[in-house]
């Protein structure tokens, strides 16, 4: 770098030499600057780091995440590494998909007659 580049580039102004008008222009752009970067979308996020993390992003329970990596739902999207877990989001959705993994529908219990018995906990509202 010669002299005349070194000297070319003046140090940014002190706040003390400021005028009131640049000092608010100054906050202006940032807070512009601030809310542009708070209300940015977001990209979606692709790796969950921990099993309790996935079942909050797809919105079913821990125990629920659990069961399907235990029934080997989430093979292809999850690498445990010793006690690291990291899940695919993307990969373990479509892996939900193919196993079409649902909770199971409340039934109503029948008797040895076939007929229907009113479950117990409509019982209970009724009172």
């Amino acid at each position: 770098m010669t002299d005349t580049q070194a000297h070319t580039k003046e140090p940014p102004p002190m706040l003390v030499h400021l005028t009131c008008e640049d000092l608010a222009g100054l906050i202006t752009t940032a807070v512009e600057t601030a809310i542009t970067r708070v209300l940015a979308p977001k990209a979606p996020q692709q790796y969950a780091t921990s099993l309790k993390e996935f079942a909050s992003i797809i919105d079913k329970s821990e125990t629920t995440v659990w069961r399907m990596k235990n029934d080997g739902i989430l093979d292809g999207a999850l690498h445990q590494y010793g006690h690291s877990i990291i899940v695919d989001i993307e990969m373990a959705k479509q892996c939900m998909k193919q196993a079409k993994f649902k909770r199971k529908n409340k039934k109503p219990l029948k008797n040895e007659s076939n007929n229907i018995v009113p479950r117990r906990d409509t019982e209970l509202q009724g009172h």
